[in-house]
């Protein structure tokens, strides 16, 4: 008992100075970077199962950071509503209803799941601060995009429902945007 107290003790020491944190970041950093970007965009994913709007709020903005193609996806169908977790596994996946079945495609692999019964599965909530927050995000996605094609339509989206939250989103784009059709959208 009195040892068990006194590597707690320790532990909790060694936390407190930073060198149980150092090693585990001297770790990841020796680790494979795609399979650290993987594993961080699942554990980041898998946060969105929490009942809480504010800590939603701060994985939105986490994900927002990721150079990643399924980042959009799952920005769009969380604002849609089609984002959802499977109840037992936990895994966050993409809700499809066609012809009255629900294909669930899970996002962390993109393995398609087929059909599956909606009862299994929990809809990953949002509220109206997250909606502007999700809109803004993908706005800003969009406007990074390498397709010239999603940049104009991205601008001309923001243009029909001008809000400030847009503005952080279009001075980054007008600043790197090197196509002059763009850039005169941009600056409208």
């Amino acid at each position: 008992m009195k040892n068990s107290l006194i590597k707690v003790c320790l532990f909790a020491l060694l936390v407190g100075e930073g060198l149980i944190v150092s090693a585990f970041s001297a770790q990841a950093r020796s680790e494979e970077p795609s399979l650290r970007v993987a594993s961080d965009f699942a554990t980041v994913v898998g946060g969105l199962t929490s009942k809480s709007f504010k800590e939603k709020a701060r994985i939105i903005d986490e994900l927002s950071g990721f150079e990643d193609q399924r980042v959009p996806l799952v920005l769009d169908a969380l604002l849609n509503g089609d984002l959802y977790y499977d109840k037992k596994s936990q895994d966050i996946v993409i809700l499809e209803k066609v012809e009255g079945d629900y294909l669930a495609t899970e996002v962390v692999s993109g393995r398609e799941r087929g059909v599956v019964k909606k009862r299994s599965m929990k809809k990953v909530g949002v509220n109206n601060s997250l909606r502007r927050q999700l809109r803004s995000r993908l706005a800003a996605f969009r406007l990074k995009s390498d397709d010239r094609e999603l940049r104009l339509t991205a601008a001309q989206e923001i243009l029909k429902a001008p809000s400030r939250e847009f503005l952080p989103a279009l001075n980054d784009a007008l600043s790197k945007e090197k196509v002059n059709v763009l850039r005169e959208a941009l600056e409208l």
